[in-house]
């Protein structure tokens, strides 16, 4: 589940353009680059409410554990 979480982490600081992907060949090593300016502070508190539900924010969502 961690790996997951992180990936969609990823994927929307990629949306946001703060971090690039680079990968020279096909199943090769993966390389992330922070692309936001250095007076561009980006946080997690960013990413937006898409998943949530109904758009509660982040803090009023009830966590449930598998």
């Amino acid at each position: 589940m961690v790996v997951v979480a992180r990936f969609l982490a990823l994927l929307e600081m990629f949306r946001d353009a703060v971090i690039a992907f680079e990968q020279i060949s096909p199943l090769s090593e993966l390389k992330v680059h922070w692309t936001a300016a250095p007076d561009e502070s980006w946080s997690s508190a960013a990413i937006s409410t898409d998943f949530d539900e109904q758009g509660a924010a982040p803090e009023e969502v009830e966590q449930t554990h598998e």
